[in-house]
Formats: C-alpha cells, structure tokens, sequence
C-alpha cells in the first residue's frame, strides 16, 4: 500500500467508574424474594500506563504501523485495567467497556487476562445519543480481600488500515479504514464521522469502563453470582 496513512488525531479519554455492592439472597420456593446488604464488599477500579503511573487522560491516538506485534508499536496505546479488593470479604468481579459502536472495525481492544471469561456483548446510548458497543468480562475466580486481579485490558489501538479523508460535503475529516478488494485489485476506503444524535461533530472520543461486584459467599461460582445479581443489566456509565 503506497499511500501515506495520515496521523488521527483521536484524543481517548477513558472513564473509569466502579460500582461495587454486597448482596445476601434469601429463596422462598426458588424465587428471591429479597435483597439485602451485609458485611463489606468494595473494590477499586485500577488504569495505569506502562509504567504502573495513572493512566493519561486525552491521548492522541494514530494508527499503529507494526500490526504483527501493535504492542510494541510507538502508536499503541497502554491502558491496563485491574480491580482490586479493598474490603474484608471475597467478591466476584464484571467489567464492562463500552467502545463507540462505530469504531468497532477500527479500534482494537487488547485484551489481555486468561482469568477473565467474555460474557456478552450490548447496546448503549449516553446522554448525547452516541451509540456505543459494550463488551463485558467475567473475572472467574472469587477475589480475596486485599488481591488485585490480573489486567483484563493491556492498551487500545487503531488498525493500521485507518485513515482520515476530507468531506466536501459537511467540510470536516472522515474517519476512514481501508480494505483491499480482491476483484478490483485495489484499496477501498469506507468512511463515517463521529457524532452525537444531534450531528455534532465529535473530536474526543470516550472508551467507558466500568465494574461491578458482589459477595461470593452462598454462590457455587462467578457466573451465577453476577447472573443473580445483576442479569444483564448495564451500569451507570455516567455515575
């Protein structure tokens, strides 16, 4: 591919929300009936660089040229997502992150823990009507008090077939990614732009993270704790 990728200026500002919770489910003919809260279950979402510093905010992201190994790319971008268990009792983990849906074919999440199970994928809409894609992780061993679970996220990356092209039509820069077709012989590019449900142009985009968590005792395991508990019910990603 001859043509020069231009840089995008794509700045990611992840958020980072954390929702914990203890619940104790008392059954009356299978049903649960209610809920209550008991002992202590709190957690902390972690986000660092590289380094093991907080992660920083409003990155400007490119596309990665060194798609064998984007890790090592000067591009890449580390974001590495840890929960930790600050409370006294054991606590089953999920973590959601929420990728604007129409960056799916363009930005890649690495994800990088073997202890972290995906559970299901679904749609959401925040406050400016943006949609955006939510992937969500079951970490599946229940996490001691004081442990740090393994990192579910590594970094974000844009392909490196991700490209910008100006739009006569409404005078701004596409977001674009190019795909080689085999009949024609040729690249193709295929844009969009990213806005709000009003049409504003967005020049930030935001990856949501979020966690929720709950006790592990009188649970056989992460999957039907969180399943109970939670359904497949979305946090707050707003706070």
């Amino acid at each position: 591919m001859k043509k020069k990728i231009m840089a995008l200026a794509l700045t990611v500002a992840l958020l980072a929300l954390v929702v914990g919770g203890s619940l104790a489910w008392f059954t009356d003919e299978d049903q649960a009936t209610n809920t209550f809260t008991v002992g202590s279950i709190k957690i902390v979402q972690h986000e660092t660089n590289e380094d093991g510093t907080d992660f920083t905010q409003e990155q400007v992201m490119m596309p990665v040229v060194d798609m064998e190994n984007p890790s090592a790319d000067e591009n890449y971008i580390y974001k590495i997502v840890t929960v930790e268990n600050t409370g006294n009792n054991p606590a089953y983990i999920r973590t959601h992150i929420a990728v604007p849906t129409k960056l799916n074919n363009c930005l890649v999440l690495d994800i990088a823990g073997e202890n972290w199970t995906w559970e299901f994928n679904s749609p959401y809409v925040d406050e400016s009507g943006l949609e955006y894609t939510v992937y969500t992780f079951r970490y599946n061993d229940a996490l001691a008090s004081k442990a740090v679970t393994d990192a579910l996220l590594n970094g974000v990356y844009l392909k490196a077939n991700v490209d910008v092209k100006d739009n006569p039509d409404t005078e701004s820069a596409n977001l674009e990614f190019c795909i080689w077709n085999e009949e024609t012989k040729a690249y193709e590019f295929t844009g969009f732009e990213i806005a709000d449900a009003e049409g504003k142009l967005l020049t930030t985009i935001d990856i949501l993270v979020a966690t929720q968590a709950v006790q592990s005792e009188g649970f056989a395991d992460a999957a039907s704790a969180l399943s109970a508990t939670f359904q497949t019910t979305l946090p707050d990603f707003a706070g």
